[in-house]
């Protein structure tokens, strides 16, 4: 039996990916098993996807504790998730990243399959949903055909168009991944063992000011910037900050960029156009 976890974000598919991977392999006549693991339904909290693919029929309905593949669609997860305690000897970390796999530091050394799937999401979508690219990240390092994926796409996406677009960004994605061995870091052992508070799956921390812990700001690829010649003090953003996110410091606003997920808010109801959203600069 081969297993599979996916990690992600709300909003970045990863329970998509882990039903067009299921599909895949069924065209490809195994037998298949997809479920998710949600905790708090919103977009930016972590969220986690379980895939099962056997030639018998499969009778385990538990969540998958030790796998073969572990797909990380968002890099700063790392952050958070000790992937690595989830991982089979010898299994596979598929990283959504445009680093090569001997630029990842991790306290062993891993085998690791790297791909800038958000980028290529972008220049496609224009939106940072990078699933399809990481499933064929997938298809480039775990054999996986290309005409099964096809029909994976096809079964999920009604429409031919959408089936093709996410197609064409699974083969741009096989063509650019990177397939090697992490680095061992030093840095990396001494921060999986410090005892940091873990994320739980929803983005929640069972503990008094909990909040402060979860720093939102890891959600998102973007950030709001101000502009403090532009800047009035209006304070409309200060005061429809759905986050908190917007400090006063004096006449000037500030960003403070643990918590600012990128939503937008703040550049649409800035009568002056002074914040603005931007990428963010890895």
């Amino acid at each position: 039996m081969y297993e599979m976890i996916f990690h992600g974000r709300g909003g970045q598919g990863a329970l998509l990916a882990a039903r067009v991977l299921a599909n895949a392999f069924f065209f490809d006549g195994k037998h298949i098993e997809a479920f998710p693991h949600f905790g708090a339904e919103r977009r930016g909290a972590p969220v986690r996807a379980f895939l099962r693919i056997d030639d018998r029929p499969i009778r385990s309905k538990t969540p998958i504790l030790s796998a073969d593949c572990i797909m990380v669609m968002d890099a700063s997860l790392l952050n958070f998730v000790d992937i690595t305690n989830e991982l089979k000897e010898g299994g596979l970390i598929l990283l959504n990243t445009p680093l090569k796999p001997e630029e990842i530091e991790l306290p062993a050394r891993y085998r690791i399959a790297t791909c800038n799937a958000s980028e290529i999401a972008l220049k496609a979508i224009g939106k940072d949903i990078p699933n399809s690219a990481m499933l064929g990240a997938f298809s480039c390092a775990v054999p996986l055909s290309k005409e099964a994926l096809c029909k994976g796409f096809k079964e999920i996406f009604s429409s031919r168009e959408a089936a093709q677009k996410n197609m064409e960004m699974a083969e741009t994605a096989a063509n650019t991944t990177y397939l090697d061995f992490s680095s061992v870091s030093a840095k990396a052992k001494e921060k999986q063992a410090s005892k940091r508070p873990q994320v739980e799956i929803g983005g929640t921390f069972k503990a008094n000011g909990s909040s402060r812990h979860n720093l939102t700001g890891s959600w998102t690829i973007y950030e709001a910037v101000v502009d403090p010649g532009k800047c009035n003090f209006c304070l409309l953003c200060y005061t429809l900050c759905p986050e908190g996110s917007i400090l006063k410091n004096g006449k000037e606003i500030k960003i403070d960029k643990d918590y600012c997920k990128g939503c937008g808010i703040c550049e649409k109801v800035c009568p002056l156009k002074a914040i603005r959203r931007q990428r963010k600069i890895k």
